[in-house]
């Protein structure tokens, strides 16, 4: 992260590529699909959705792993 980025506070949202970043992708990916994580918006735009997710929603993934949880996939 460039210096002039860490004089902003966290944003309130991230994208999906910043949300894997932060994770890592299976994580990520398994945190879908247990539901621990929904994204708060879609940006629809030219042939690309952009998807955003809300930071503390992610940040509450990385905390539950934390604490000794990891996602699994709920059953049907």
């Amino acid at each position: 992260m460039s210096a002039r980025k860490q004089l902003f506070p966290v944003p309130a949202h991230v994208t999906q590529s910043e949300a894997v970043e932060y994770l890592r992708r299976q994580v990520f990916e398994d945190a879908v699909d247990a539901a621990w994580l929904k994204p708060c918006v879609r940006k629809t735009g030219k042939g690309r959705d952009t998807v955003f997710f809300a930071f503390r929603d992610v940040q509450d993934v990385s905390l539950r792993i934390a604490a000794g949880e990891y996602p699994r996939k709920e059953a049907a």
